[in-house]
């Protein structure tokens, strides 16, 4: 997801590593701990996605 090769690059910019070494939908949920077993349907899919890109916003939202 684009969103999280934004947040490696502010990560990388302040830390000098990568927060997400992969980007695929699954590898994002796996390190953002959001759960969904069903992969490769269309509606949920797009479920998934919407919850990491929420939580991506949240991670570049200053607290």
């Amino acid at each position: 997801m684009r969103l999280a090769l934004a947040v490696n690059d502010i990560f990388r910019r302040e830390t000098g590593e990568d927060r997400f070494p992969k980007v695929s939908l699954q590898a994002l949920k796996d390190a953002l701990n959001i759960a969904g077993d069903v992969q490769h349907n269309a509606f949920e899919d797009a479920k998934d996605a919407a919850a990491v890109y929420r939580r991506l916003t949240e991670m570049l939202m200053p607290s």
